[in-house]
């Protein structure tokens, strides 16, 4: 459904877009947390996805989405 959304024109800027943000989230659930930033709920949510193995990608997903239409919008 997004890449009807999007169009064939935009269809490669969101596949690097959704490579750089899994890329992203794939790091920050490998890295460890400060304690600080562990006791926020970011950090709870993040220790949370770590203990299950379930990761959203659909935040993944609409993150592209987002970047993809700045970039079409502001881009050029």
């Amino acid at each position: 459904p997004i890449g009807l959304f999007l169009g064939w024109s935009l269809l490669l800027v969101f596949a690097v877009n959704l490579i750089v943000f899994a890329i992203i989230i794939w790091l920050v659930l490998k890295w460890p947390l400060h304690p600080l930033v562990r006791a926020t709920a970011i950090g709870i949510r993040i220790d949370e996805i770590r203990s299950t193995g379930k990761v959203p990608y659909g935040v993944v997903m609409v993150a592209a989405l987002f970047a993809s239409l700045i970039m079409a919008r502001y881009g050029g």
